[in-house]
């Protein structure tokens, strides 16, 4: 039988969210996107690859605002199948390229980007294999843009929470100066890192107000189905709240 709800596994649930929020569910939201896009310098009509591009409301905003060609690749079908209807409700007549594949195995030839986005993937990615296949299509100097989640120094995270949340998948919860090193140690030049508060800012408060709203309905109907489900979506905004959590803004490149 088809599932018509949110699987009792975390990795279903993190499908599910995605597929039925319009929001955007990375540190910092549409803010960060931004702010991330600009420290990137992209120019007019640059290749960029959004891995784990979710609902592809990223792709969509930093194709528009700095007119470049943006691919979105996620693993989930459910993720894909609302990147579509996001596209088509933007009116995105430069139409917008999706991939169903994984991180650790890009399907792209060397060289194929002049940038790369990452946005809540890396905390739950096996950072070994992901980086230098982001490496591997990027173009000589080449550009990362990674916006994730970070503890704060001496803060020890609600271990149970993050547990629930990815079962068995890789936890990356690291300091910013620890994602400094982790993507330099996997041949990067660091051009620049920083935390920043989870909290939105006001102006992205209002900007996302109506995607969220528009989700609600939906992701009421199908938290009424599962307790776990429940369960994982509050877990899932506990990480959000907890004040030793912040979000991390970095931009690296490949050797010229």
């Amino acid at each position: 039988m088809a599932r018509t709800g949110p699987d009792a596994r975390p990795l279903e649930f993190q499908e599910w969210l995605v597929a039925r929020s319009d929001a955007s569910q990375h540190a910092g939201q549409s803010g960060s996107t931004r702010r991330l896009a600009s420290a990137l310098e992209l120019a007019p009509g640059a290749r960029v690859l959004d891995v784990g591009c979710g609902s592809a409301k990223s792709a969509v905003l930093v194709a528009t605002e700095h007119e470049v060609l943006v691919i979105g690749l996620d693993r989930s079908g459910r993720s894909l199948g609302r990147a579509r209807w996001r596209a088509r409700r933007h009116s995105f007549t430069r139409g917008l390229p999706l991939v169903r594949a994984d991180a650790m195995a890009l399907p792209f030839r060397a060289g194929s980007f002049d940038a790369v986005l990452l946005e809540a993937v890396a905390y739950a990615a096996p950072l070994d294999a992901v980086l230098p296949e982001v490496a591997r299509v990027l173009v000589p100097g080449g550009r990362i843009g990674l916006v994730d989640i970070a503890r704060r120094p001496d803060h020890v995270p609600p271990a149970a929470d993050f547990q629930r949340l990815l079962g068995e998948r890789t936890l990356n919860l690291l300091t910013v100066s620890e994602w400094e090193r982790v993507v330099r140690g996997a041949g990067f030049d660091v051009i620049r890192a920083e935390g920043f508060p989870i909290r939105q800012e006001l102006a992205t408060v209002v900007e996302e107000l109506g995607d969220w709203l528009r989700s609600v309905p939906r992701q009421l109907a199908w938290l009424a189905r599962s307790p776990e489900a429940r369960r994982l979506f509050f877990a899932n905004y506990r990480v959000g709240l907890d004040p030793g959590i912040e979000g991390c803004l970095l931009v690296a490149c490949t050797p010229a």
